[in-house]
C-alpha cells in the first residue's frame, strides 16, 4: 500500500501467494500491508506470532500494530534499536514490556505475545524475554491492523487512508493472530509446524477449523495482511 496516497495496493484476490516467500518491508511508510478490523479481533485474550528479519536495527521500527489516533486500547510490537519492545493501553495508561535479549540483524526470529487473564508475556524464538502483569486484550480495539509501520497517529479505518510512522526495514512472514493466549508448547509447535499448526485452542484444532474455513478462535495472515484459509507462504 501507499500511505497518504488513497492508495491500498493490491486486495488478496489479485496478488498470489507462494510458499517460501515473505513479506519485503523497505523502511518506508509508503511501504505496509494493512488489514480492516474484524469482529474477530475483539479478544480478552491472545497471542500475536510472526517471523521477522531485520535489515537494520536504527531507530524504532514497529512489525505490527493495531491502534490509531486517540486509542486507548491499542498494541504495537516494534523494534527500537536492537530491543524487541511492546506496548498495550488501557484508559491512557500504558503497558509495555522491553525484551532482555538483543535482536542483530539479518536473522530470522519469531516474536509471540501472548496477552490476557494471566498477564502479557513476549517470546522471542520460543523462550520468554520479558512480561507485565497488565491482563487487558483487545476487546475496545476496532482499529485496522498494520504490518510493517504504525498507525498510531491514524484517524480512520479506511485502508486506503492510513498515516503511518515507524516504518520497518526488512522481512515478515507467517503473521497470525490467535483467540487465546497460547501455552510455550503451542508457541513451540507454531516455530516448527507453521501458524496452522495441529495444537487445540478453546476445543478447535487449528487445522480442522482452517479446512472448514471457520475463523471462531483464530485468524491468520498472509505477508499482504489478507486473512487466507490453508496454508501460508
Amino acid at each position: 500500500g501507499w500511505a497518504d496516497r488513497d492508495d491500498p495496493g493490491p486486495t488478496g484476490g489479485t496478488v498470489s501467494y507462494d510458499t517460501g516467500t515473505s513479506g519485503d518491508f523497505h523502511g518506508t511508510t509508503q511501504d505496509y500491508a494493512a488489514v480492516a478490523h474484524d469482529s474477530a479481533f475483539e479478544v480478552a485474550d491472545g497471542t500475536v506470532q510472526f517471523w521477522f528479519n531485520a535489515d537494520t536495527t536504527n531507530g524504532t521500527q514497529t512489525l505490527f500494530a493495531k491502534d490509531g489516533y486517540g486509542n486507548d486500547g491499542g498494541l504495537t510490537i516494534s523494534l527500537v534499536g536492537d530491543t524487541l519492545t511492546v506496548q498495550m493501553e488501557d484508559g491512557g495508561t500504558s503497558y509495555a514490556i522491553m525484551a532482555d535479549t538483543a535482536v542483530g540483524t539479518g536473522s530470522w526470529h519469531n516474536v509471540a505475545l501472548t496477552f490476557g487473564a494471566n498477564g502479557m508475556a513476549l517470546y522471542l524464538d520460543g523462550v520468554v524475554v520479558g512480561t507485565n502483569a497488565f491482563t487487558g486484550g483487545l476487546t475496545d480495539n476496532r482499529d485496522a491492523i498494520v504490518i510493517g509501520a504504525s498507525n498510531e497517529r491514524n484517524r480512520s479505518n479506511d485502508l486506503s487512508r492510513q498515516r503511518l510512522i515507524n516504518a520497518f526495514d526488512g522481512h515478515i512472514d507467517e503473521v497470525a493472530v490467535y483467540g487465546q493466549a497460547l501455552t510455550v508448547a503451542q508457541i513451540q509447535a507454531v516455530i516448527t509446524s507453521g501458524p496452522l499448526a495441529a495444537v487445540d485452542v478453546s476445543g478447535f484444532s487449528f487445522e480442522a477449523n482452517a479446512a472448514a474455513g471457520g475463523s471462531d478462535d483464530w485468524l491468520w495472515l498472509d505477508d499482504h495482511g489478507c486473512p487466507c484459509g490453508p496454508g501460508w507462504f
